[in-house]
């Protein structure tokens, strides 16, 4: 058993605050979403610290639900949302980049199970979701370039 990692990271258009408000606002995140991501539930709240949400993760064949938290460890600048299920949590890092830009990093951790499954949750499972956070990074992007996620 051990830490498993997944993570993406991609310049955008606009000001880390921008790209910000649209990831913490659960009604806009929706529209950026993935496939992989699917059926979001807003249980309480709906935008930054003390949001509780319900979603559904399709990858690598398999379904997980999950149900999370949403926290602000540093408003502006970094979200975290932790599954109240399991040791899963994703950080949203944002920094300004050049030409008022920036950048975005996404990163997801866990605890891996162990023996054979754990191998190949290890081996495999950090490719697919890292696709999947790419796959938001992207629409992120064409978001703030003012054109329709997707």
């Amino acid at each position: 058993m051990g830490e498993v990692r997944a993570e993406a990271r991609q310049v955008v258009p606009g000001t880390p605050q921008a790209a910000y408000d649209l990831l913490a606002d659960l009604a806009k995140r929706r529209a950026l979403l993935p496939e992989a991501w699917r059926d979001l539930v807003v249980e309480q709240g709906g935008r930054g610290a003390g949001t509780v949400f319900r979603v559904t993760l399709v990858a690598g064949g398999r379904e997980r639900q999950y149900r999370m938290a949403l926290e602000e460890p540093e408003p502006g600048r970094r979200l975290l949302e932790r599954d109240l299920g399991s040791s899963l949590r994703t950080t949203y890092t944002l920094e300004p980049a050049p030409g008022g830009s920036c950048e975005v990093q996404v990163v997801t951790t866990w605890q891996g199970a162990s023996g054979i499954g754990g191998f190949f949750e290890r081996r495999f499972a950090p490719r697919a979701l890292a696709q999947v956070h790419q796959a938001l990074l992207a629409k992120l992007a064409a978001a703030l370039r003012g054109g329709e996620p997707g």
